[in-house]
């Protein structure tokens, strides 16, 4: 088998990336334009936390091999083997869909944000023994839950960090 590799779907990572550019901006403005400290500390607790879970966006991947699964996220990893894995059940929420692996060794859940869901869901449950499959996976792989507003919340975040700099820049 080759191997599979599932990344974070674009259109998340992009969306996520603007904001976190105007954020980068909104910053550097505090020290251009003559912000208090309080406005650099303040923005500073939102950009280092945004920093890194965009850095964890763009590095997370799911590799399927022949042995097992690697998953992949920033500066870690975690391998499990198909002989591992007891059951393979799904989560969905109302904005969420999360595929859950049960393991000896553990517990994994890996969210729908992974671009090619569908077939992840498909390409893991085709490795495992049937009877670990819960029946809602099977159902999720007929009939996927689509969220087609999922980032909806990020592109308003986007516009309101826009208000903002062109508020810091003009008045």
């Amino acid at each position: 088998m080759e191997n599979k590799v599932y990344a974070i779907r674009k259109l998340l990572a992009v969306s996520f990336g603007v904001d976190v550019l105007l954020l980068c901006v909104l910053f550097a403005l505090s020290f251009l334009v003559g912000g208090s400290s309080l406005e650099r500390m303040i923005l500073a607790v939102f950009l280092i936390p945004s920093l890194y879970v965009f850095c964890e966006l763009y590095s997370r991947k799911i590799i399927l091999h022949s042995q097992g699964i690697r998953l992949e996220k920033f500066l870690r990893s975690k391998e499990l083997k198909w002989s591992d894995i007891t059951n393979v059940g799904i989560l969905a929420l109302r904005s969420r869909t999360y595929l859950l692996l049960t393991t000896v060794k553990g517990f994994v859940s890996i969210s729908n944000t992974y671009e090619n869901f569908t077939d992840l869901l498909q390409d893991i449950s085709g490795h495992v023994d049937p009877d670990k499959v819960e029946e809602e996976v099977r159902r999720q792989m007929s009939d996927p839950q689509v969220h087609r507003f999922e980032n909806l919340k990020i592109w308003i975040a986007a516009l309101v960090l826009l208000i903002l700099i062109l508020f810091r820049l003009f008045h």
